[in-house]
């Protein structure tokens, strides 16, 4: 029994989650069941019955990717052209709104004509 007990403790002082790099339990924790299966065992006199885990399942594979169809692709790739279009002309819009928006209050306070600015420019 002490052997056991000497033994439980260095495994346990290898195993232990705290005194490893990684959070991993597993070893500790088989390290335990194991132990109190066999001290259960000594006291009580009936030998241990060992259970076989099944193995852990592997993890799930991510999905194949799909097959590239150029109809797909050429509809995707439309899109963001349009999608990208549309965007141009509202930043172009929001900049010549502010562009005319500038002038006009500048032209009212007069600073456009003494910053030597012509009377109307051009786009």
């Amino acid at each position: 029994m002490e052997e056991l007990k000497l033994a439980w403790k260095r495994i346990a002082k290898e195993t232990h989650p705290d005194k490893r790099e990684s959070d991993d339990t597993r070893d500790f924790v088989a390290a335990r069941e194991a132990y109190e299966c066999l001290v259960l065992s000594i006291e009580t006199g009936i030998p241990p019955v060992t259970v076989e885990r099944p193995p852990p399942s592997p993890p799930p594979q991510p999905p194949p990717p799909a097959s590239p169809d150029p109809a797909v692709e050429a509809r995707v790739a439309r899109q963001a052209r349009e999608r990208e279009k549309r965007n141009r002309r509202a930043r172009e819009a929001a900049y010549w709104a502010t562009q005319a928006s500038l002038e006009v209050a500048f032209r009212g306070y007069g600073y456009w004509t003494r910053a030597g600015l012509p009377k109307w420019r051009t786009r």
